[in-house]
Order: C-alpha cells, then structure tokens, then sequence
C-alpha cells in the first residue's frame, strides 16, 4: 500500500519545488527496502521503533523544508493530480488559513464515512461543499508549516487517535482557519471493520481523556467526558472488545498529569466558533 501512495503522490503536478518523505515508525519487513529500491528520490526516515502516528509526522514535519506540508496515509492514494496546485492557491488565498482539510472516500465503502468527515452535521450537501471546518482528519491534509509547528504540532502523547482534534482547538483559538476542500480527494483503504479492534477502542478512549483535559473548559470536559465513556462502554461490550476500552480508559486518566500540565483551555470564543462550524464540543 506504501508503494501505490508513493506512486499517487508522483502524479500531482510535476514540479522541482517539493520532496517527499516517508517516516518509517519502525517497521520489520522489507518497507525500507522498497522504498528505497522503487523511490530512490524519496527522503527515508527510518526511526527504528514505532512512536506513535503523531510523533511520527512531527518527525516529517521537522525534516521538511517547504512552508507548505501535505500530508496522506500509507494506506491511502491521492486521486486529485491537481492537489498540489489547489493546496497552493488556497493557502495563497488566506494567509490565516492553517489547514486544508482532504475529503476522504473510505475505499471498502466507496464513500465518505462519518468518521472520516471533519464535522457532527454528516450530510452530502455539506460533503460536496467547500467551507471553514473546526477540525481535520489525519488520513490526508496540508498544513502551513510554520502555523502547524507554531501551535505545537500534533500531542506526541497521542500514539493514535484525535490528535487532529487536539491540534485544530490549538490553531482555532490562535485565530487560524481549517478549510475542508472536497475537490482535493483521498483514498482511504482501510476497512470499516478495523474500528472494531480492541486496539481501536483503547486508544481512542485514551485519547480521547487528553484530549478533553488539555482544551476543553470543565462545562464542556464533563458532558464530553459522560458521552465518551458511556457511549463507547456500550459500543465495545456489544463487539466483544470491553477489555480494550478498559484499559483505554486507565491508561488516559494515568496520562492526566501530562495532559493538565499542558493544559490551555480554548476561549469561548473559540468554543462557540467550534459550535458553530459542526464541530465536536459536548460530544
């Protein structure tokens, strides 16, 4: 699958200005070595043990050296071959614009899944239509670079799951925009199914405990925090995957000096503008 997105980011627009790197979180077959052997121009950073989906694209962020950072999934395939030239002008566009926001077509499903749209309202009108988001989806988006990094970066705590969201109350309360373009496309072939994996269901409710007690102010954390844990109890027990979520929800409240030592709570301001674009605040 790495080999096919390589092979889907070399046909946007043909240009000596970008580079393309590949952060190998510490993989143990033959990745490296196809990559070397079928993408020799490819900037390889191997780091020898897996630090997690936000570290790592930290990582390729610090070894990047353009303004601007697209970033797609090793299980996903650009199909828009005008990505690159649509990235740039909207970026030109805005100057407050710190995120574009891919839309992604799960590939199993053959559409848009809500878990993969970046607002609560999930509906074809708002799936076709260009506008201001409050969050991003990680699976494929373009940064500014120096907003991206100004704001933090993604939580390395956050070893997998809502580290865009962590990310987007960041840049939303210094006053940047998120911008969800639909006519730049993302293939993501991963299976619906995946979302049921025990992993899946520990590390989004450990996520999802930082996630809340970095940003959200305690009117908001508390009803969060009640949906989460009882919504999702009652989704793992019904697939069979109670221990994962368990153990999610310890782990999180163990990181809970990590997370309020980090802690910057976004304005309300903020909040109402999360309100507003259908974004995710008491839920």
């Amino acid at each position: 699958m790495l080999l096919e997105a390589l092979a889907s980011v070399g046909d946007i627009d043909p240009s000596p200005l970008y580079e393309v790197i590949v952060v190998d979180n510490g993989s143990t077959d033959d990745t490296t070595d196809q990559v070397k052997s079928h993408f020799p121009g490819v900037r390889l950073i191997q780091l020898g043990k897996n630090v997690g989906v936000a570290a790592g694209r930290n990582i390729g962020v610090e070894h990047a050296t353009g303004e601007i950072v697209i970033f797609i999934d090793d299980d996903a395939v650009l199909e828009s071959k005008e990505t690159l030239r649509i990235v740039i002008d909207r970026f030109d566009q805005n100057p407050d614009l710190a995120v574009v926001a891919f839309k992604i077509i799960n590939d199993s499903a053959n559409k848009v899944l809500s878990h993969e749209f970046p607002m609560r309202d999930y509906n074809p009108e708002n799936i076709e239509t260009e506008q201001l988001a409050s969050y991003f989806i990680g699976c494929g988006f373009a940064a500014r670079r120096t907003l991206f990094l100004e704001a933090g970066g993604f939580f390395p705590e956050m070893f997998y799951a809502l580290e865009e969201v962590d990310l987007s109350y960041r840049l939303l309360d210094k006053g940047y925009d998120i911008l969800y373009c639909p006519v730049i496309v993302v293939r993501h072939r991963t299976s619906p199914a995946v979302r049921r994996k025990a992993t899946w269901y520990y590390n989004l409710m450990r996520s999802r405990v930082m996630l809340v007690l970095r940003n959200l102010p305690w009117w908001a954390a508390g009803p969060h925090l009640l949906v989460w844990h009882v919504g999702l109890l009652v989704h793992a027990a019904r697939h069979g995957h109670l221990g994962g979520f368990i153990q999610g929800v310890i782990d999180g409240w163990r990181m809970a000096p990590q997370a309020l030592a980090t802690r910057r709570t976004i304005s309300w301001a903020t909040a109402r503008q999360v309100w507003k674009l259908s974004g995710r605040l008491f839920y």
